[in-house]
């Protein structure tokens, strides 16, 4: 049986009789026209459906995208098809909920901001990390992020992607996000975003988001570099000590940095050392190998093209790290 479907789409679809039974789909592509594309929403498609067989015609343009799974999913991806193959971006989220399952929410959202195929990938990745979604495929031509989830999921991803996708092309600002907390605590519960906004260049800032990484012990922390963003999700404690040493560490480069931070644990302190006076004669990291030798600490690490070290210890650890760099400062 052929029937039609959104005025020039097609699908065939074979009687089963039961709704578990394998039906195969034919949907004929109207904007799609280069093979690479068509590949890509093919596996979109085959991917966060769950669809076993997928196969793209071997014309040039291609033609027809097969498809072969249960009705529901032939169904599924008949409104998935349509939403992909269109000559101008959506634009705005669209959804579509699927008869059974937990994760039976799928969506399709659109990245605006991004001005480049390398940016709209890091925002649909970080999205895929911190919000920990599985079944997540993207499709370059339109900057659609295509995504399976529960609602929780489906909300979490609501709440991150406006704050992933921000203008590019702004100054930079230093400033630090609301925060998300979600009922999953994997990896922690609460996320938030730090927009840095004093990092002279892309190491400086990669090197930032190490040490909130680093010191902070975060599992689930993505950069985007275009917006300077860090997408941080971990527990509320992780969280207090990573916007403690944000604020320390992000600061114009002639600004001092020195801080201290007790952490909740017994004895776990966090100490940042200006060495602007203690190199010595010596590279940098150097100068952190050889205090991370002495003391001990394996928690360390010097912050990018500034004289800055951050050490995470007992507070003897830091005692001795203090011994050391005031010996290191003398003429």
């Amino acid at each position: 049986m052929r029937l039609k479907f959104a005025g020039s789409y097609y699908f065939l679809i074979a009687l089963a009789a039961t709704a578990s039974a394998q039906t195969n789909g034919v949907f004929h592509f109207e904007h799609t026209q280069d093979t690479k594309s068509a590949q890509e929403m093919a596996t979109a498609i085959r991917t966060v459906l769950d669809i076993p067989q997928a196969k793209v015609s071997d014309d040039n343009p291609p033609s027809t995208l097969t498809l072969g799974g249960t009705a529901d999913q032939i169904k599924a991806a008949a409104w998935l098809f349509t939403q992909l193959d269109q000559a101008e971006p959506v634009g705005s989220m669209r959804e579509y909920q699927l008869p059974a399952g937990t994760d039976n929410i799928a969506r399709v959202y659109y990245v605006t901001n991004a001005q480049t195929i390398q940016q709209f990938q890091e925002v649909a990745t970080a999205i895929r990390t911190i919000a920990d979604i599985r079944r997540l495929y993207t499709y370059n031509l339109q900057k659609a992020i295509v995504a399976r989830g529960s609602s929780d999921q489906m909300s979490f991803f609501d709440w991150l992607l406006p704050l992933m996708d921000r203008p590019v092309d702004a100054k930079p600002q230093h400033s630090i996000s609301g925060q998300y907390t979600t009922p999953d605590p994997l990896d922690g519960p609460t996320s938030r975003i730090f927009y840095v906004g004093y990092a002279p260049s892309v190491k400086d800032f990669q090197s930032l988001a190490t040490g909130l990484r680093t010191i902070a012990q975060f599992r689930r922390v993505y950069t985007y570099n275009a917006a300077q963003a860090i997408a941080l999700r971990g527990t509320e404690s992780e969280l207090s000590m990573a916007e403690w040493l944000f604020n320390v560490l992000d600061q114009p480069g002639n600004e001092p940095a020195s801080g201290l931070f007790r952490a909740a644990g017994a004895d776990d302190v966090v100490q940042v050392f200006d060495l602007s006076q203690a190199k010595a004669g010596q590279d940098l990291p150097n100068v952190v190998s050889q205090i991370r030798s002495s003391t001990g600490n394996q928690y360390a690490f010097s912050f990018g093209s500034r004289s800055i070290m951050v050490l995470r210890g007992t507070a003897a650890q830091m005692a001795a790290a203090e011994h050391l760099v005031g010996q290191l400062s003398q003429p």
